[in-house]
């Protein structure tokens, strides 16, 4: 199904030599009217969720390190969607100019 999704936060940036430490704190919505599973409109599937996102980007030269926890701090589900719990995510990223 179709959602929507809304992400905000605030940043900082601390340079020290070659290193570059961005922590950041901000929200996480998830919005969805209904599930669609092979064609089929799966009614009472409606899920909204409020994500607390703290998260911390490391970089050196051209290598950054990303981890950040995503917890839902409010959360309306109907029908068989599953409440959710706490997550972290984590990147790697390497640039290539």
């Amino acid at each position: 199904g179709q959602s929507t999704n809304l992400s905000s936060g605030l940043f900082y940036l601390l340079q020290k030599s070659n290193w570059t430490f961005s922590p950041f704190v901000g929200a996480y919505l998830e919005s969805k009217k209904r599930d669609v599973e092979s064609s089929n409109v799966i009614e009472n599937s409606e899920v909204q969720i409020v994500y607390l996102r703290p998260s911390i980007s490391i970089y050196y030269k051209k290598i950054s390190l990303t981890g950040e926890y995503l917890k839902p701090i409010k959360q309306s589900v109907k029908g068989q969607n599953l409440y959710q719990e706490g997550h972290f995510n984590a990147s790697l990223t390497y640039y290539f100019n």
